[in-house]
């Protein structure tokens, strides 16, 4: 491997994305760190946060930078330009030895890019350094360190230990992580955080929200509006900032506090500084900013600032989290904070466009409406084919080239014709007139002579037989099966692939009239294969709700799939199309996504499902019906229709008078969203 490739490679595995001067410069600032006297960065990288102290602070602040990574804690040691207040350590932050060391003292300040490395990275010995990082070392290690801390109250311990037993073993390393920073800030200092927006969606993320909630008062969210701060990682970034409390009661315990959430654009950014263009009349211009978002100031086109509820924000995680485990043994049973209803999330636009708007809110599954994820096969190279045409017999289906296998024709009952990806979608809303381009291979009650031979001689029952697949379908599937998925030595056949060998059922006598399965049949498909609605997972522009009429078409991975669970749903098929293509809707989709690099909008099942929308009357949900049909049948996007399906739904939240202009304002927010997330 070349050693540019390696370095890279490196840099992926550890979460080596580094903060660089203007970004530590904007974090030290929003922590006011001019008044701490002991700063410590447990993950310290190249010394960014650290160097940028030294060279705008106090000098006689002790400052602890500890780094895993041997060249690159050479480098910070160079890079630093005062040693005598600072001491650098080169070791695992996790290691029990080396939070022994730093526990004789909590600081006034904690600030870090905590590393974003996946479990199943972390979970391997990687370059020599993450024999540590194992998940399950670093658990045992946290709570050797809570049992030793002497800066903490009982109870405080009590609901520690809960976190630290139950943080998901599938987060990133940037969850313990947090927790650490929580253990070692002193009562009355700071935390500062660099994290990747996408964290704040995520479900793991949650324990660590709950625990900010209990033990911090919110200070600054900061939003790099247009993905600029870390252009090689392409994701948009937040810096966190808060204060260490007293213990809360509960997440309940919180009343009319508020922290400030601040949206930074490219443009504001200088040189050296990501907030120099904004103001230059003074010459710090960190602290110039501070001030104005202080005052609750917005300049558009250069940065936003909104004052958010910390209850609101509370409730929201509450809400959130009221299924998990951990929430149940953490949140004193007396508290109400997950019986209020239905909420927005305290950081949205639409949330601030809502109030002082009556009514309720509901998730789709108090709808009846459940949502999912459209087909895995574990090979679509393999169970997904081309299609060519049809009779009222046979479809002529092409495989892949790889393959290289001509055309050919089986019988329909082979086959399930399926949406593949957004590239085969017109603008239509619905597949009435869709002509599609794939098939998925489908067999129930046929197998190969082979297989039916073998089974025959291992358990001759009537109910194990099978129909032999005919020959030219049978060619195909043998030819696949000594076909390798991929190109590289490691690529495995495919029917050795870890999602392609579940399929198979060996015969099990205990289970006598289950008939065996080999590898090339798919299992069962479910109503989230075939749904009523489906939403691409990945959006370059607005998202777009589509119908699957009478649930004909199959629907890849591609997609999340909605559909009506419960026939006593007040909604049909058509009324949920009005509903999920409303502006309100795609405006919550933008708010609820994830902005993946490049400025994409990935929308998953789960954050779907945490959408709250317009409790509405009989009549108001009859009114969208209508108009989803008028949707179906119309020649892709028609502004008239999505602006009376707009008006019901807030109609039927109780507004009457200045229906247009709240119209208007949706609109204007929707564009916002998604100019915001497109990089420049």
């Amino acid at each position: 491997m070349a050693i540019a490739e390696d370095i890279i490679n490196k840099k992926k595995a550890l979460g080596q994305f580094f903060s660089g001067p203007k970004v530590a410069k904007l974090l030290l600032a929003l922590a006011k760190s001019e008044q701490a006297q002991s700063i410590i960065d447990p993950m310290c990288g190249t010394g960014d946060m650290l160097l940028a102290y030294q060279k705008r602070y106090n000098h006689a602040a002790h400052l602890t930078g500890i780094e895993i990574d041997s060249e690159v804690y050479q480098y910070a040691l160079n890079h630093l330009v005062n040693q005598q207040h600072l001491k650098l350590i080169n070791a695992n932050t996790f290691d029990v030895q080396t939070l022994k060391d730093i526990h004789l003292k909590s600081y006034d300040l904690v600030i870090t890019n905590p590393p974003y490395i996946r479990h199943q990275t972390a979970n391997n010995a990687l370059y020599g350094l993450t024999t540590s990082l194992n998940q399950k070392e670093i658990r045992k290690n946290l709570e050797i360190f809570l049992s030793i801390l002497p800066n903490l109250s009982q109870e405080e311990k009590k609901l520690f230990a809960i976190i630290i037993k139950h943080y998901s073993g599938l987060a990133d390393l940037s969850i313990p992580s947090w927790i650490l920073c929580a253990l070692i800030v002193k009562q009355g200092g700071k935390i500062a955080m660099v994290l990747p927006e996408s964290w704040l969606s995520r479900d793991y993320a949650l324990i660590v929200k709950y625990l900010l909630l209990r033990f911090f008062k919110l200070d600054y969210l900061i939003e790099d509006a247009n993905s600029s701060w870390f252009k090689p990682a392409q994701v948009k970034t937040i810096l966190l900032v808060a204060t260490r409390i007293p213990i809360k009661a509960s997440l309940e315990d919180w009343s009319d506090q508020t922290f400030v959430f601040s949206s930074i654009y490219q443009k504001s950014s200088s040189l050296d500084s990501l907030v120099g263009n904004i103001s230059h009349s003074d010459n710090i211009p960190e602290t110039a900013f501070i001030k104005q978002i202080d005052q609750g100031l917005t300049n558009p086109g250069w940065f936003e600032t909104k004052q958010v509820s910390i209850k609101a924000y509370a409730q929201q995680v509450g809400e959130q989290a009221a299924m998990q485990k951990w929430f149940n043994l953490a949140e004193p049973k007396q508290s109400t904070i997950v019986s209020a209803g239905r909420h927005m999330k305290a950081l949205s636009a639409l949330s601030q466009w809502q109030n002082g708007i009556g009514g309720h809110y509901c998730l789709l599954s108090d709808l009846g409406v459940s949502v999912g994820q459209g087909l895995r096969t574990g090979a679509n190279s393999f169970f997904y084919l081309n299609f060519e045409d049809e009779d009222e017999q046979q479809i002529t289906v092409c495989p892949e080239k790889r393959f290289k296998y001509p055309p050919f024709r089986a019988d329909r009952f082979f086959f399930r014709k399926v949406i593949r990806k957004q590239s085969e979608l017109g603008s239509n809303y619905t597949l009435n007139k869709f002509k599609p381009s794939g098939v998925v291979l489908t067999l129930r009650d046929h197998a190969l002579y082979e297989d039916i031979t073998q089974l025959k001689t291992e358990k001759p029952l009537p109910y194990t037989r099978y129909e032999i697949i005919p020959e030219m379908l049978a060619e195909y599937i043998r030819i696949a099966s000594r076909t390798k998925n991929g190109d590289s030595s490691t690529s495995q056949f495919i029917p050795d692939l870890s999602a392609v060998k579940t399929n198979i059922r060996k015969w099990d006598a205990g289970k006598p009239t289950e008939r065996p399965k080999f590898w090339y049949m798919l299992p069962s498909f479910s109503t989230r294969h075939t749904p009523d609605i489906f939403i691409p997972r990945v959006n370059g522009d607005a998202v777009t709700t589509r119908l699957n009429p009478d649930r004909q078409y199959l629907i890849d991975a591609n997609f999340s799939t909605v559909w009506i669970e419960q026939p006593s749903s007040p909604y049909n098929s058509y009324a949920l199309l009005a509903l999920l293509n409303s502006t309100y809707a795609i405006v919550a989709m933008e708010e609820y996504g994830t902005i993946m690099g490049g400025g994409a909008l990935k929308l998953e099942a789960t954050q779907l499902k945490k959408i709250p929308f317009p409790v509405l009357q009989a009549s108001h949900i009859a009114e969208l019906a209508l108009l989803g049909r008028k949707l179906a049948n119309s020649a892709g996007f028609t502004a008239s229709i999505i602006t009376d399906i707009d008006k019901v739904l807030v109609s039927g939240m109780g507004i009457k008078q200045g229906m247009s202009q709240r119209v208007k304002e949706l609109n204007t927010i929707k564009q916002h969203l998604i100019n915001k997330r497109k990089p420049l």
